[in-house]
Order: structure tokens, then sequence, then C-alpha cells
């Protein structure tokens, strides 16, 4: 940016790139299908999900990141929800879903079933989430594994959607498992949609700001430029006005010489007048 201020054609180059005005239009909230990318996916007017993978795959590292620890507060109330006001789950099926989140939040858990069923359930957490950093306050989703927790939400909620019977029912652990992939999959891709709206507010900000610098850097060179033009301009009015005074003043002094011989001139002749008048009048100059 700096170099880009550093000469006026490149200044006025970087303008060009950068416009301000053009930019500022095609982000005004108009119809949908002529909105900026941050208007078109905002979370206010986004009603379906089809759209998540291509924001999962432009988001950053550090992003994925952020979005796979989801709080264990805010899972836990959202199961209970699932299980209770939502789905009215009886209790062993609550019980089934609730093991996944004791498991994940390190609850101590008397064992069921066989060496290989404990290990099989081991497995199927450990294949979506991440057992070791998982605490009692964050539940940590393999970033690896969210595109596929997102499409069983999407698949269980078209299920739902075509089938006629009443109710959700966990009878096993996996079962349990599977509910708790659906909660976990709408908080996820809520996260998702956030977080690419706000990469893409802070994106707009910047951009913004590179083209309110640039134009105000442009305004000053338009300034100083005026200003000089203005002040080569009042010299050169001075200098003609200097010449013009000096014309006139050798014009006027031509004028008193010119009037003075002229003077001159009309004495001599008006003194040999009067001395022929006077010759012929009898004087003489002796």
């Amino acid at each position: 940016l700096n170099e880009d201020l550093a000469s006026p054609a490149a200044l006025e180059a970087a303008c060009a790139k950068f416009p301000l005005q053009e930019w500022l239009k095609n982000c005004q909230p108009l119809k949908r299908d002529k909105r900026c990318p941050m208007h078109t996916n905002s979370r206010h007017i986004f009603n379906q999900a089809d759209l998540w993978e291509d924001m999962w795959a432009e988001l950053s590292a550090a992003q994925k990141a952020t979005i796979c620890a989801v709080g264990a507060g805010e899972l836990h109330d959202k199961l209970w929800q699932h299980c209770t006001d939502k789905h009215h789950l009886c209790k062993d099926c609550r019980s089934n879903v609730m093991w996944a989140y004791d498991r994940l939040t390190k609850k101590e858990l008397p064992p069921v079933g066989t060496e290989a069923e404990q290990e099989a359930e081991l497995s199927s957490l450990q294949a979506y989430f991440d057992i070791e950093r998982s605490t009692e306050g964050t539940i940590c989703v393999h970033s690896s594994a969210l595109p596929t927790i997102l499409y069983h939400y999407e698949d269980t909620l078209a299920e739902e959607a075509e089938s006629s019977s009443k109710g959700r029912h966990a009878p096993t652990r996996q079962a349990g498992l599977s509910e708790l992939l659906c909660v976990v999959g709408r908080l996820l891709l809520r996260k998702v949609l956030t977080s690419y709206q706000t990469s893409l507010e802070e994106e707009q900000n910047q951009q913004l700001l590179v083209r309110l610098v640039l134009s105000h850097f442009q305004a000053q060179t338009l300034e100083r430029h005026a200003a000089q033009c203005a002040e080569s301009l009042l010299e050169g009015i001075e200098h003609d006005a200097g010449k013009a005074s000096k014309r006139k003043l050798k014009k006027e002094r031509q004028k008193h010489r010119r009037e003075a011989e002229a003077e001159e001139q009309a004495v001599t002749w008006d003194e040999q007048q009067e001395l022929a008048l006077l010759s012929k009048m009898g004087w003489s100059n002796a």
C-alpha cells in the first residue's frame, strides 16, 4: 500500500483497482439475487442448508477448530430438550442418548455389555469426537468428521419428514449416539453459518477500510494538484501584470520625453519669430 501511495499514477491505478462507489453499490441490500455474498448468505435469510459445504471449505483451520469445540453445557441443554420436549423419549432411551455425553465429559460410568461391545462403542465415539481433548466444559469434534455429522443430520431430518410414525426411539447405545449426532449436527451447522458470515463481514470491513484510505489519499492528491495549479496560475498573472506595468511606464516616459522635446522646439521657434519681427521694426541685436 505504501508503494501504491508513492506516486499519483500508482495511486490512481490502486483506486481504479479498488473503486469505492461501485463497491458500495454492490453492498446495498437489494433483491436477493443481486445481494453481495454477505447478504446473500446471511443467517437471517438463510432457509436451506445446501451451501454449508462451500462455506466449510472456505474457512481457515483456526475457524474450523473453533467451530468443532462445542460447549458441554449448551450441548447438555440441547440434548435434554431433544429427549424430552421435542421427542419425549422414555427413560431408557434417554439413558442411551446421554451415555455418549457422559462418556465424552469423562463421567465415571459402570461397564455395560461385553468387552467387545464396549470397544465397539468407544470406537464409534472416537470416530467423531476427540475423547482425549474433550473435557467437562468442551466437547471436541474431529474437523474431518464434521461433514459426516452434518450429512447424518440432514438425512435424519429427511427421514423424519417422510416418516408417518410419531415419536423417536433410542433402544441401544448406537441409536443413542445417532440421536446425539443429530443434536451436535444442528449446533455445528449454526456455528458454520455464523462463522462464515462473520468472516465475510470482517473481509468486507477490511475492503471498505482500504477503499476509504485510497479515496482519502486520492482526494488529498487532487487538492494538492489543484492548489499547485492555482498557485502557478497566480504567478503567471502576476508576471504578466508586471510586464504590462513596465510597458506602460516605458510608454509614459516616452510620451513625456516627446512632449518635452515639442515644448523645446516651440520655445525656439517663438524666439526666432520675435527676433525677426524686431528686425523688421528697426531693432537690432546690438
